[in-house]
């Protein structure tokens, strides 16, 4: 019974694994959908409308299933890194399997962008206006400013420091000469 029993104990594990990576790449719910979609449209600052919001939906969903794709794949390959520095024996380098697990949802993410950049439908598409701009639409006035005056409030401190120094040694210096009195 031992050695059977241990067979359909790996077999069970073996399905329960190969579910819950299935159930991580293709799982999602209604909730979690509409979680990320507010949550996009909230670090974005970009309002969605009800025609835009099945297209922004589906584009993160099929971003966020190439990342996770990547990232299972890589962890499911098992490559091993070691970093190229850190010690002076090969044995003794560090591992970086999060390097892998990188690189995994990061191809993800690589793929996801390729595979969206030929979904534009039919139509109007958005376009890019090429009118110079001046440095202030990027940047407001204390964002110029204030890099400004600190680097003012910096050299005004090193030319006075550069006095104060200069004429400290000349007062040393004359005390010097003159001698104790």
């Amino acid at each position: 019974m031992g050695q059977g029993f241990g067979r359909i104990v790996t077999i069970v594990l073996l399905i329960g694994l190969l579910a819950s990576i299935l159930a991580l790449i293709f799982g999602d719910s209604t909730r979690s959908r509409a979680d990320r979609l507010a949550n996009f449209t909230r670090r974005q600052g970009v309002k969605v409308t009800a025609t835009s919001a099945p297209y922004v939906s589906n584009a993160l969903a099929r971003s966020r299933f190439w990342r996770r794709a990547g990232l299972v794949l890589a962890f499911v390959s098992g490559a091993g890194v070691r970093m190229p520095f850190g010690a002076t024996h090969d044995a003794d380098t560090p591992r970086a399997q999060w390097l892998v697990l990188f690189g995994g949802w990061f191809l993800g993410l690589i793929i996801a962008e390729w595979r969206a950049a030929g979904t534009a439908g039919d139509g109007a598409h958005r376009g890019a206006s090429l009118t110079a701009r001046r440095f202030g639409d990027y940047l407001s006035r204390s964002a110029r400013v204030w890099p400004l005056v600190s680097g003012l409030i910096a050299l005004g401190t090193g030319v006075w420091l550069a006095v104060r120094v200069a004429t400290d040694r000349e007062a040393a210096a004359t005390s010097d000469i003159a001698g104790p009195a």
